[in-house]
């Protein structure tokens, strides 16, 4: 009989396998998923600044700003990764509770334009409503700037802001 299927080497093995499926699930699940979060998060947060969805081709100027609410506010990267959980249509307040008072407003601007999937799926507005816009700058990166957009009180999206 070979060593490898002697019977106390199977015995040895399956020993083996059991007491480290065992311990070794509980023991590592819990940090995989704290790298998993970590990892997700980090990669979410490169690819918002990388490739933002919408870019505003000018940058926020505080001179720009049609009133400052708060100067000294600033935007971290945990409040934008909990600002993309928010989904759109959400109020005002749901918004706010997460990113807190804007460094200003921004005038506002005319409404954003409808992509084909809006247009097949949403009913025709009676009025074009303008977008009310805050800004946010970043506090790791004073150069760049989060716009959040509102219509008529509901959360609608955002965009970056890069100065050149």
């Amino acid at each position: 009989m070979s060593r490898f299927h002697s019977p106390a080497h199977s015995r040895a093995n399956q020993f083996t396998d059991q007491s480290a499926g065992r311990s070794g699930r509980s023991r590592q699940k819990p940090p995989a998923r704290k790298a998993l979060w970590a990892g997700g998060s980090a990669a979410t947060l490169a690819l918002l600044v990388i490739v933002p969805t919408r870019m505003n081709p000018q940058a926020v100027d505080p001179s720009s700003c049609q009133t400052v609410v708060r100067s000294g506010a600033e935007i971290s990267r945990d409040q934008i990764s909990r600002l993309l959980a928010v989904p759109e249509g959400s109020n005002k307040a749901a918004v706010r509770q997460v990113v807190k008072e804007p460094y200003c407003l921004l005038p506002a601007q005319p409404n954003r334009p409808q992509n084909s999937a809006d247009s097949q799926t949403a009913a025709p507005k009676t009025s074009p409503a303008s977008l009310a816009r805050e800004a946010y700058p970043l506090a790791f990166d004073p150069t760049a700037w989060v716009v959040v957009n509102y219509e008529a009180g509901s959360y609608v999206g955002y965009d970056f802001v890069f100065k050149p």
